[in-house]
């Protein structure tokens, strides 16, 4: 799979936080736009999005796009879509004007919304209108209708108000969370359920059905990420071993391993063919200093 992206000069992405309401489960809002008319042509490559620890919903007031996951076909991509957590990158390929919403919960959040398991959908774009019946079409009108930004969030932050199914957060599990994200992804499933003051299996139970995904592989994406940052950090040729070391791999096979896992490529792959983007700059800088995110998009 290439990373390498080419983004129209025209493409506007733009940050926001979530209402005080909807704050303890909706870490952000992305907002992505390209209403030219030159905006997409056959063969254009698309937005790579990498694996991080959370789940999305993308809310699309623009054309159709695409979606290509790593060793899938390209397949058309569900308008309106809950996805669950991805342990392999994917592109989408805008067919016209780009305009979504695209909803990052905290690790805990977006279960708080849904009346399944999401660990059913990892790797998948699974259309709302599975989930939350005919309601979509009245939320899709708006959102065409809508005149602004500002009016398309009201739309979509009433529209999840009033899917909160479980208000009543599992404070250990946040805590399990925060230990993992502390630890960088390397503190073993056992020293998590003894600081969360409950037995193994008890522990595995509550944190999937609260995260939506078993601790270790949770941990694994939080750990991918941080290589991002680890590469940053050096200067000139990287240190591979080094990095490994600084990112808690067992050795450099593992950790070469593990991002082609999840990327498709290897780390020097990555280094030699990937180019920043106006979107993943814009991401970036928003969640800068945040250590769950390091390289959410190209």
């Amino acid at each position: 799979m290439a990373v390498l992206v080419l983004l129209l000069l025209s493409m506007q992405a733009h940050f926001f936080r979530p209402s005080v309401f909807l704050s303890p489960y909706v870490d952000y809002y992305f907002v992505l736009e390209n209403f030219s008319k030159d905006s997409y042509s056959e063969g254009s490559q698309g937005v790579t999005v990498f694996p991080s620890p959370q789940g999305q919903m993308v809310f699309t007031y623009g054309e159709h796009s695409d979606e290509k996951w790593l060793g899938s076909e390209r397949l058309l991509s569900p308008d309106f879509a809950v996805t669950g957590y991805s342990t392999k990158s994917v592109e989408y390929y805008p067919q016209g004007a780009l305009g979504a919403i695209m909803v990052g919960f905290k690790p805990w959040g977006i279960q708080a919304f849904l009346d399944f398991e999401l660990k059913h959908i990892t790797n998948t774009n699974s259309g709302m209108d599975l989930h939350f019946g005919k309601e979509l079409v009245f939320v899709e009108e708006m959102l065409h209708e809508a005149t602004n930004m500002a009016e398309r969030l009201r739309i979509v932050e009433a529209f999840l108000a009033g899917k909160l199914r479980r208000p009543i957060i599992d404070k250990a599990m946040v805590h399990a969370v925060e230990l993992i994200t502390q630890s960088k992804g390397v503190m073993p499933v056992e020293h998590l359920a003894k600081e969360c003051f409950m037995g193994r299996r008890n522990f595995l139970r509550r944190f999937e059905a609260s995260i939506g995904i078993n601790p270790k592989m949770f941990s694994r994406i939080v750990r991918f990420q941080q290589v991002f940052a680890a590469m940053d950090a050096q200067l000139g040729k990287p240190d591979w071993g080094q990095i490994s070391f600084n990112t808690g791999y067992y050795d450099q096979a593992h950790f070469i391993n593990d991002f082609k896992d999840f990327s498709g490529v290897t780390p020097s792959q990555f280094l030699e063919s990937a180019l920043p983007t106006e979107v993943g700059s814009s991401f970036d800088a928003n969640v800068l200093g945040e250590n769950l995110y390091e390289k959410v998009y190209l």
